[in-house]
């Protein structure tokens, strides 16, 4: 099966079809020359924007189709074009704050490992049964990105694809004529405020994967999280897993610095990743495999062998110290992997982190709080500024800290060699808020 669809014009080869897509931030329809020039033989776009952008519709070679919304459009052509890869192929979409993309890419690692051909898409980029294929611009990538991995994989003969749903990208139609087979909710805490406004906003953004289950599909929900309810629809096979009595109880668990190990309903398992959070993250896959009718002990072999993805607790070893590179960029994420290490930590943990610019400012004084109380020393760094100065970033975090064990180092290269510097024996320092990037 060919793809041969671009909503994006660097990404046009010849014979595709250009789809100008106004969005948010640019209008498709003033690259429509550069879709041309790039050999587009057709273009989806609004014949007034055309005009509006003085764009030459009298192209020998390339036929103009013009509609009222190119977006409704697109997605019509996707189900049309594509519906088929849907019978063959199941979809699994994990959502919440923190846990997406471990949740989805042990979920694509386990499948695979268990014979089943997988592909993911998500934070870290597209894999495929063979390994990774290429880079991901967003958590949930556009609706003809997603497609493009979708046809891909299908032609890999996958038979399960893993995806994250994004709360922005679900509001913004990323996710939109997709229905899935299984809906992971992972946790909801702060994020992302600077878009949605409130908790609530948040909330029903992400619900929306949950009114696009299959009829036949089911719902994992964390049952320890207290916004759970909020994503249980009467319509919808709920099944639960946490700590609390339900359908996949977690007991047991114990960390070191080999691993982890739990039980889930009474079945004894061992992981090397670290972290209680990862349990949670283990907890849906586990309930998913033993429905599809994979015994436990291929299970429990399965999971002794997975890994974490790229900037996800990635760890290495300096000395008789542990450097821990991970995403975690809200208060709760922050806040999980330090209780993580504490455990497994004998000497001191030190960390170097930072905020993203012209993000939720509200959550800044939260993290800088967490970071300096559970640590023998925090240095503040530069993460992304998206146009926000770092000395206002900067500002914001230290603006009413009591404490006195950090450092502002905005140079992310140096803050990481005063973290190492500090290392003395078997301390831990945790590198925070870039990951895989």
């Amino acid at each position: 099966m060919l793809f041969n669809v671009k909503a994006d014009s660097r990404k046009v080869n010849k014979g595709d079809t250009f789809f100008a897509l106004k969005t948010i931030m640019s209008d498709g329809h003033k690259f429509i020359p550069k879709a041309i020039e790039n050999g587009a033989t057709e273009i989806v776009c609004n014949k007034e924007l055309c005009q509006e952008y003085n764009v030459n519709t009298d192209v020998p070679g390339v036929k103009f189709t013009f509609v009222e919304d190119c977006r409704k459009y697109l997605e019509s052509y996707l189900v049309e074009n594509f519906s088929q890869i849907f019978e063959k192929m199941r979809l699994l979409v994990v959502t919440g704050t923190n846990g997406k993309t471990t949740t989805a890419f042990l979920a694509y690692q386990a499948f695979n490992r268990l014979g089943i051909k997988s592909a993911y898409v998500g934070t870290i980029g597209f894999y495929a049964p063979q390994g990774k294929e290429g880079a991901s611009g967003n958590t949930t990538p556009d609706l003809c990105d997603l497609y493009e991995d979708f046809v891909i994989a299908y032609n890999q003969g996958c038979e399960i694809f893993m995806v994250e749903g994004s709360s922005q990208g679900i509001v913004q139609g990323r996710m939109d004529t997709l229905k899935f087979d299984y809906a992971i909710f992972t946790n909801l805490t702060r994020d992302h405020l600077d878009f949605h406004k409130t908790m609530e906003n948040y909330a029903n953004a992400k619900l929306e994967v949950f009114k696009a289950l299959k009829a036949d599909g089911t719902a994992y929900l964390n049952i320890d999280d207290p916004w759970h309810k909020h994503f249980v629809l009467e319509e919808n096979t709920n099944k639960f897993f946490g700590e609390a009595e339900c359908d996949y109880q977690i007991t047991n668990i114990q960390n070191s610095m080999k691993g982890t190990s739990f039980c889930l309903n009474g079945m004894a398992f061992e992981s090397p990743l670290i972290g209680e959070y990862n349990v949670y993250n283990l907890s849906p896959i586990i309930a998913i495999l033993l429905e599809r009718g994979f015994s436990y002990e291929e299970i429990r072999q399965m999971v002794a062998e997975l890994q974490n993805g790229e900037g996800r607790m990635e760890t290495r070893h300096y000395k008789d110290n542990l450097i821990i590179v991970d995403y975690a960029h809200t208060p709760d994420g922050m806040e999980k992997i330090i209780n993580a290490v504490r455990e497994i930590t004998p000497g001191k943990i030190y960390i170097v982190f930072g905020v993203r610019g012209n993000r939720d400012r509200g959550k800044r004084p939260e993290m800088m709080r967490i970071a300096t109380e559970n640590s023998a020393f925090a240095i503040v760094t530069m993460v992304h500024l998206y146009g926000e100065e770092f000395d206002h970033i900067a500002g914001d975090l230290t603006e009413g800290c009591q404490a006195d064990n950090y450092q502002v180092i905005e140079d992310r290269g140096e803050a990481i060699k005063k973290g190492i510097s500090l290392l003395d024996s078997q301390d831990t320092l945790l590198i925070l808020g870039k990951g895989h990037e």
